[in-house]
Formats: C-alpha cells, structure tokens, sequence
C-alpha cells in the first residue's frame, strides 16, 4: 500500500509539461462553472491509470467531454453526501450523521472507479456491486481510504486557517492536486481487480 499511495502522491508531477497540465487545472478550478473540468480531468486521469496508460498527465484536450465528466462526478459526489447531510438537518444525532458519513466515504471512491471503468453514470450507483469490489480490493482499499480521509482532514485544517483570498487561491492549486491523487490512488487501486481493467478495456 506504501508503494501505491508514494506513486499516486508522484503522479501529478510526472511526464512531460506536468507543470503547465497542473496550473492550467489550478486556474481553472478557481473559476465556478468551470472548476467542474478539472474533475472532468480527474476522472480522465483515472481512466488512463485503471487502463495502465499511468506514465504521465492527460492532454487538457476534449472540453465538451470533461465538462460531461465534471457534472457526473459531481451528481456522484452530492448524492452519496445526500444522506448524511439529511441526517444532520434532521437532527438524526452526531452519532448517526458520522455514521452515514463514513459509510458514504467508504463507497464513493468505487462508486467513482465505477464510473471511470464502466463510462456510466449508472455504474456509480450499483450498491451491491460497489460492495463486492470492495471486498475484492479489501486490504489494498480500506487503508487507501483511511489515507485520503487523512488528505482531506489536513487539506480541512489548511483551509481554515487560512483567509479569503489565501483559501480561494489554496483551494484552486491543492484542491486540485488533491483531485488528481484521488485518481492516481484510487485509479491504482481499482486496476488490481482483473474485472474491472478488463471492462474497461
């Protein structure tokens, strides 16, 4: 698991004009409306890990299609935060609300290699199936979860302390980072089952 979580730590810095790929991603993610392409990108990237093509960042190329991409990682992201955020403005208890929680961080990032490995939304929401991939993956998966909600623990404890515009600019470039080492993490993850890299492909 050390191996895979360094390599995706990495992965944003290889190939060829990764800097200018990383910036232009950075500027774009601070602008609404088209901060949905960098997660396009992300889930692109993903898509390029699952399938062994990992030696470097994809073109900013194909905008109608990342942007496609943006809005269905981001119907995935709300709907799984949907349940624990009802809890919470029902007044379910802390207890429950972390429960929901953690539970939805356990399936989003199968729900999104789903995604990436299959190219329908659909596949993003197949709870039993998520469950079985998981299982699969089960001591490569759990630990890289641990470590990304570790990742966005301290990414949490940055933006707050931080100021406008300080946490605007900080949420541009290392929200983006953490997009892509998201996809190079979970993208590394979800290539070890057969299955799904032969779906893919």
């Amino acid at each position: 698991m050390g191996a895979i979580l360094l390599a995706a730590l990495r992965h944003p810095f290889a190939g060829r004009d990764s800097a200018k790929k990383l910036v232009a991603g950075s500027l774009l993610n601070l602008i609404p409306g088209l901060n949905l392409l960098p997660l396009g990108y992300a889930l692109r990237l993903m898509r390029d890990v699952l399938a062994g093509e990992e030696t470097e960042l994809p073109p900013w190329e194909g905008w109608g299609s990342l942007f496609l991409d943006g809005v269905r990682v981001l119907v995935v992201g709300f709907a799984f935060a949907l349940a624990p955020i009802l809890l919470h403005w029902l007044g379910a208890g802390e207890l429950l609300t972390v429960l929901a929680f953690g539970v939805a961080a356990a399936l989003e990032p199968m729900a999104l290699v789903r995604l990436a490995s299959f190219g329908r939304l659909g596949a993003a929401f197949e709870i039993g199936k998520i469950w079985q991939d998981m299982r699969l993956l089960f001591s490569g998966y759990f630990p890289a979860v641990l470590a990304w909600l570790a990742a966005l623990f301290a990414y949490g404890l940055l933006l707050v302390g931080s100021r406008w515009p300080l946490a605007w600019i900080l949420h541009g470039f290392i929200g983006f980072y953490l997009y892509l080492l998201f996809a190079a993490l979970f993208g590394r993850v979800g290539s070890r089952t057969r299955m799904l890299r032969f779906t893919y492909r």
